[in-house]
């Protein structure tokens, strides 16, 4: 009497899901492990018929998902080079008009010539820019006073002459009408006078401020 083959099972194996040491198979190691199946298999009780097909289906499977993988990532390059074509594009349109942009740092020459707009909110108290270095340490600050609800340019002349040149993060923030402290958002308004690009994309810059395309909040004439 033969014995059967240990080790091997008769049972439908979901093969695709299965993964080897060095990761997921691929269909060439799927066929391979079914030919092993079936010249390992147990002589006096082979594989079934139906159990076969599921094998053969399941590699089928296989090869599609491989293949539709492959027209995804071939067709996610091409959306990406399109959709940097039409960012550079835009970039390059926006020199010489005017646009506002959302910024979270500011550069200063030492001219006294550098600005931000913000929204004052309803009953705000103060409202204090605060400068921070590359280290993240606060070096500055500038009381803007209280000001009325709606838009306002903040002249940052004063804190630009007590700051070196430099680029540095800001933030803004006041208090509500209970005294709770709250955050402003700050913009910059100007013309845009050159595009530069790094591996984010297009970087804009309104006077010796740059920012990313994507901060453009608005653009005009």
């Amino acid at each position: 009497m033969i014995d059967p083959i240990t080790g091997v099972t008769d049972a439908p194996v979901d093969l695709f899901t299965n993964e080897a040491p060095g990761g997921n198979l691929g269909k060439d190691e799927f066929m391979e492990l079914l030919i092993a199946q079936l010249q390992n298999q147990d002589p006096l009780s082979p594989m079934e018929a139906d159990q076969l097909a599921v094998q053969l289906a399941q590699f089928a499977s296989v090869e599609q998902l491989i293949e539709i993988n492959d027209n995804i990532q071939s067709l996610g390059a091409t959306d990406g080079i399109l959709a940097g074509s039409v960012a550079t594009s835009t970039a390059v349109g926006l020199i010489g008009k005017n646009v506002r942009a959302a910024v979270s740092e500011i550069t200063f020459d030492g001219s006294g010539s550098a600005s931000i707009d913000i929204t004052a909110p309803p009953s705000s108290g103060p409202v204090v820019v605060h400068f921070f270095d590359a280290t993240g340490t606060e070096v500055a600050s500038y009381d803007a006073g209280t000001l009325e609800p709606g838009d306002h340019t903040i002249d940052l002349e004063k804190v630009d002459e007590s700051l070196p040149p430099g680029t540095y993060d800001i933030t803004i923030d006041t208090t509500d009408a209970v005294g709770n402290s709250i955050s402003i958002a700050p913009t910059i308004f100007g013309y845009v006078t050159g595009v530069r690009y790094d591996q984010t994309g297009p970087v804009l810059a309104v006077g010796l401020t740059e920012f990313p395309l994507s901060a453009v909040l608005e653009v005009s004439e």
